[in-house]
């Protein structure tokens, strides 16, 4: 950290604390590059200035502390500009990523009743826009520009009001909005600039949505050290031979990324990328052992009520077992605890709490939900509070914390935070589906706690044999659910298997695949269907499989697609855009794009050989 840094937040309490940063930034490198995004380069100045005029314009509408703005951008300029102005402005952002569908977004603004939404002309007609105001930000930047850029120092804003409002998957069938304070984020920034030592020089990728706290690390990171925060659209960022080339076509020196992303990316050299912090679910050995050699990389582990994180550990290839997730960082302290509250002794397995100025407020309207996971601090100082995590973790000899498993149904697949009850209910709303289950698994059908090979399995129980199939049932929950909540598989049966006291029996439910009648598949009929197939069983765990199987109806997702096109791209060497693989969900489809590429292929090399004819013909 330098010390120009520190002493910029060197009151615990600064409510203002990124701006400070990012003037501190204006007032010694003005020029410098701020925002990057394809070709456009925003300076530390243009970014102050656009910054201030929309805070300006916010306070205009009545935005201050505890005031809530939506924000629903692409990814680009536009969004960490309007994140900023409405921390600035003193009021609270939410984010509302444009991909969800359209109930779910619905539903984040009837909770957080935001009167101001920052949006785009080609985004506005999916939100509601009743009792709010809607501000476009590109058809309204005229009026925007009118406003001064002097700095807006007038705000007061107290340490405990809220910075930002994130939703994340809730048990009772809704998203749940967790709602984090200045004081958090002002003590993120200490801990990240002490923890990751960047500086000017760097360029930090935005790979999370603005929907997942992760993205707030990604600018603090940026904006703490003066470096230059890089954008990318959602397709550039999706994990396999794109994202590895923006990485090195823009000279990325720290990313963060979930470990199951970081499994699906091909070799490649990289030898820009300097920082590389593993977060969102458990770090594999096999992964820290290939991506740390020639760079500095961190696990760190923190739930979204605590300000993105609150541990980290550095890690290196060679350093055997299972990468811990560390120690508290700056601010936090830790404890591990049993059933009846008490501290767990070393080599025990106890349920993870945290405390410290970082720990958010709570649930936005729902007072039992935070009664129940944020409870006093029997450790700490009268009045204050811990944050019961769900987390079960084992306290090594040495100090430094293991992850082990969930103490409930919650799961991380991909990196996601999921409550397989919200998938349940939205699966139980189907007018065809009498009960259901839900079921996170590994490429093995083992109960999984968060691998990358986690998948999402569905379990209706339909009402009769003229209902919905599971494809139309995958479609329901695609049209009510964000993407990484949609099971990867949805498999119909006629009853739950129940253990004998008449609970769910997870061990006797089918693996995708299983349940269908084999008698009717049409078997691979020749090489290149053969070699897909090949390349689904080994990378779906699925035998026997059919030329109609649909990919992501047996367990396949985004990354393990992604890895589909390489390895078909590699096995058949030919080059298959990934576009096209996502479209064609079929095995039978699937071949036929290779074939394609085949033959295109063949028609190419043989243009290239036909010799070269004379004026005369000869």
């Amino acid at each position: 950290m330098t010390q120009d840094s520190a002493e910029s937040i060197s009151q615990a309490e600064d409510t203002h604390v990124v701006d400070r940063l990012v003037r501190e930034r204006v007032r010694r490198a003005p020029e410098a590059a701020a925002l990057v995004h394809r070709d456009a380069r925003i300076s530390y100045a243009e970014l102050d200035t656009r910054v201030d005029r929309l805070a300006r314009y916010l306070r205009d509408l009545g935005v201050g502390p505890e005031v809530p703005v939506g924000v629903c951008l692409e990814r680009g300029t536009d969004l960490p500009v309007a994140l900023l102005a409405v921390l600035r402005a003193g009021g609270t952002y939410v984010p509302l990523d444009p991909t969800y569908p359209e109930e779910r977004l619905a539903h984040m603004l009837r909770d957080a009743r935001p009167p101001v939404v920052l949006t785009q002309r080609n985004l506005h007609e999916r939100l509601p826009r009743e009792g709010r105001h809607t501000v476009l930000l590109d058809a309204d930047a005229p009026t925007i520009d009118r406003f001064s850029c002097e700095p807006l120092d007038d705000v007061r804003i107290h340490p405990d009001n809220l910075a930002y409002i994130i939703y994340t998957s809730g048990s009772t069938g809704r998203p749940k909005g967790a709602m984090l304070t200045r004081r958090g984020l002002a003590q993120l920034v200490r801990a990240q600039l002490e923890t990751y030592a960047l500086t000017p020089e760097d360029r930090v990728l935005q790979w999370a949505s603005a929907s997942f706290d992760a993205s707030v690390s990604e600018m603090v990171m940026a904006f703490g050290a003066g470096a230059e925060l890089h954008l990318a659209a959602r397709d550039e960022v999706v994990p396999g031979p794109g994202l590895v080339q923006l990485l090195r076509d823009s000279r990325i020196t720290a990313l963060t990324i979930t470990p199951s992303a970081l499994s699906a990316l091909p070799d490649g050299e990289l030898p820009d990328l300097a920082l590389l912090v593993a977060a969102g679910e458990a770090l594999p050995r096999s992964l820290a052992d290939r991506w740390s050699a020639g760079r500095r990389m961190v696990n760190a582990y923190g739930p979204t009520e605590t300000t993105v994180w609150a541990t980290v550990q550095p890690v290196a290839a060679g350093d055997g077992g299972v990468p811990p997730i560390g120690t508290p960082v700056g601010g936090f302290h830790i404890y591990v605890l049993d059933a009846a509250m008490d501290p767990v002794p070393a080599g025990g397995v106890g349920e993870l709490y945290l405390a410290g100025p970082a720990v958010g407020r709570g649930y936005l309207g729902l007072p039992a939900r935070t009664a129940a996971a944020f409870v006093p601090d029997p450790f700490g100082l009268p009045g204050t509070r811990m944050y019961c995590t769900g987390d079960l973790v084992r306290c090594r000899e040495d100090g430094l914390l293991e992850f082990v498993g969930r103490a409930d149904r919650q799961a991380k697949v991909r990196g996601f935070r999921i409550e397989l009850g919200e998938i349940e209910a939205a699966l139980d709303a189907h007018k065809d589906v009498r009960e259901c289950a839900v079921v996170v698994l590994d490429a093995a059908g083992a109960a999984d706690s968060g691998s990358a090979d986690a998948r999402i399995i569905a379990y209706p129980v339909l009402r009769g044999a003229a209902a919905a199939s599971a494809m139309e049932l995958r479609a329901f929950l695609e049209s009510r659910l964000p993407e990484h909540m949609v099971p990867s598989a949805v498999v119909p049966l006629s009853r739950l298997p129940l253990t004998p006291n008449g609970k769910l029996d997870p061990a006797a439910l089918p693996l995708p695949g299983q349940a269908a009648d084999s008698d009717d598949k049409v078997r691979p009929r020749n090489g290149i269907e053969g070699l897909v197939a090949e390349i689904w069983s080994d990378l779906l765990g699925v035998e026997d499989l059919g030329v109609t199987d649909d990919f992501f109806a047996l367990g396949g997702n985004s990354l393990k697609a992604t890895r589909l096109g390489t390895r078909i791209s590699r096995a058949a060497q030919v080059d298959i855009p990934l576009r096209e693989v996502f479209k064609a969900r079929t095995l039978e489809k699937c071949a036929r794009l290779v074939e394609e590429a085949l033959a295109r292929e063949a028609a190419r090399t043989a243009s290239e050989e036909e010799p070269a004819h004379t004026m005369d013909g000869r």
